[in-house]
């Protein structure tokens, strides 16, 4: 897909690259270049943050610096989100399925497993779900 875009900036703030479904794929960069051009515009930094809510950008504790450490805690943080939504859907998909006698067990035991996996993949990431994350929950609710 070919979308004209104006580059003024070297770094992005958003690339959408890993949508895993072709049509997601297919509109990823039309999003990509509206929501860095949008972005990089003066001014609308500005209007985000003053629509955002009640919270003033220095009390917002979702704001952190940009680290190679810090963004490597919230990636793997991340992907531990993605692996258990991934097996969450797989899961609710096998317990939907309706299976002769034959492999019901089968079944069951794969379910077990999922259920163990997705379990032990949440207590991994409560463990290393980021402060900022859980002060950001607390104000919010």
């Amino acid at each position: 897909m070919d979308v004209p875009c104006m580059r003024g900036r070297p770094d992005y703030f958003f690339r959408f690259d890993g949508f895993k479904f072709l049509q997601q794929r297919q509109i990823a960069p039309m999003m990509d270049c509206w929501l860095n051009d949008a972005v990089a515009t003066s001014g609308v930094g500005q209007e985000l943050a003053k629509r955002s809510g009640i919270l003033t950008s220095d009390a917002d504790p979702r704001i952190r610096p940009f680290t190679v450490e810090e963004r490597k805690a919230v990636q793997s943080w991340l992907a531990l989100s993605e692996k258990i939504e991934s097996l969450t859907r797989i899961l609710e998909s096998l317990q939907k399925t309706l299976v002769t006698q034959l492999v019901r067990d089968k079944r069951d035991n794969a379910i077990k497993s999922l259920e163990h996996k997705i379990a032990e993949l949440k207590a991994k990431q409560n463990a290393v779900t980021p402060q900022w994350w859980e002060e950001w929950r607390h104000i919010s609710q």
